[in-house]
């Protein structure tokens, strides 16, 4: 009896079942060390910002983040709104994190160290962000940041100050060699006469040529000139002060880390992201207008933070955001003491926490003379602290306070 019968197999001969990982397993990788095993632990206490604690107690005891808080002008009307820090909180780590798109927010959302270091009771999501800065009035919210603004640096605007020159700015006029003279221009289109000044001086030496051959080959010459005949370079300045001609050239000249202010902040803090530059509306406008003064407020927060731990250089944040913020923290407690873990891969990570443990130090002497200090005192030790170098270890003083009760004269 013939029992020939086509065997149905279940798994072709020579392959494996293929089998689903149970979820929450480890996955085996081969590297070159042979196989690790990569595991999920969503619910430790860590963060990628492991540095921001010392950043943390700076805004604290300056009163910079309360204070932002505080004169906040957002007003919910439903029970179930976030709160105000807890927005304000989200913003402070997204612009501290470099982020310029408010979906970058996400990947924030897990992070379980920071946001109850700063009072938060948790991190808001885009969209939470989105209409909450835009329910924020447009004149309040300008004069509540402005305020804030103005609070950072006006014990400073008292201070003489000469700026430092960006050597990367072609120095083009100086009172050397230069010459000048002022005419009244009124162009088509210009609603009214402005100030054109016209300044030149004299080119000596040999003057290289710059120009392409046929090929598009770059060559390089230099130029014979006639000594019967002169060679000059221009300036053309359009002004509406009436400042001396030459004095107005130095001041066009002397422009210092403006330009390279507006660069970091551009493209290191994320100024023209957040939906910067597509304002639609009024509403969109509002908001993109509050978080593009958040940000300069937060650069002004961090650059002075950064003084503390290097008072004889401005450090951008593509270089101290890794070494000063960005490290892997680890959280634990235990007999009722919280302890936070630092690891850093930066290559500078020793000298990082020599300055933290310096910046510390004085923090802790801040503390122990706090009562004594009001919020302001405090700031202004915490000013001459940072701009040690451009003080000379002189302490800034604020403003005396008028009594409550004292009798005026008033003439």
């Amino acid at each position: 009896m013939n029992k020939d019968h086509a065997a149905s197999l279940v798994h072709p001969s020579g392959e494996q079942p293929s089998v689903e990982p149970v979820a929450g397993s480890p996955i085996p990788v081969d590297t070159y060390v042979g196989r690790v095993d990569v595991d999920w632990d969503p619910d430790a206490a860590v963060t990628p910002l492991g540095q921001l604690p010392f950043f943390i107690e700076y805004l604290k005891q300056a009163g910079l983040f309360d204070g932002w808080v505080a004169g906040c002008p957002l007003h919910y009307t439903s029970p179930n709104a976030p709160l105000k820090r807890d927005l304000l909180g989200t913003v402070l780590l997204s612009i501290l994190s470099g982020h310029w798109r408010y979906a970058h927010i996400t990947a924030l959302r897990a992070d379980r160290v920071n946001p109850p270091l700063l009072g938060m009771a948790r991190i808001l999501s885009e969209d939470a962000v989105r209409r909450g800065l835009a329910k924020i009035d447009a004149v309040a919210g300008e004069t509540w940041l402005q305020e804030n603004l103005d609070y950072v640096t006006r014990p400073l605007l008292r201070e003489p100050w000469i700026l430092d020159v960006d050597t990367t700015v072609k120095p083009l006029f100086s009172g050397r060699g230069w010459q000048g003279h002022s005419i009244a221009l009124r162009l088509d289109g210009w609603r009214r006469q402005r100030r054109v000044v016209l300044l030149r001086r004299k080119l000596e030496g040999a003057l290289a040529i710059s120009e392409q051959d046929a090929n598009g080959q770059q060559l390089l010459s230099f130029a014979t000139v006639d000594a019967r005949k002169q060679v000059w370079e221009y300036g053309a300045l359009v002004t509406s002060t009436d400042a001396e001609i030459l004095t107005l050239g130095q001041a066009y000249r002397d422009r210092a880390d403006t330009e390279n202010d507006s660069d970091e902040l551009k493209n290191q803090w994320g100024w023209t992201g957040f939906d910067l530059l597509r304002g639609s509306n009024t509403q969109d406008r509002n908001r993109c207008q509050t978080m593009a003064r958040s940000v300069a407020l937060v650069f002004n927060w961090r650059n002075l933070y950064v003084r503390l731990a290097d008072p004889d250089h401005h450090l951008q944040a593509i270089t101290c955001r890794p070494l000063l913020l960005t490290a892997i923290g680890r959280q634990t407690q235990h007999a009722g003491r919280t302890t936070h873990h630092v690891s850093s891969q930066h290559g500078r990570h020793g000298w990082a926490r020599q300055v933290f443990t310096r910046i510390g130090a004085f923090f802790a002497d801040l503390r122990r003379t706090a009562e004594r200090l009001t919020p302001l005192e405090r700031w202004y030790r915490i000013l001459s602290q940072a701009l040690v170098k451009y003080l000379h270890k002189r302490q800034l003083q604020p403003p005396q306070q008028i009594q409550a009760g004292t009798n005026t004269a008033m003439g």
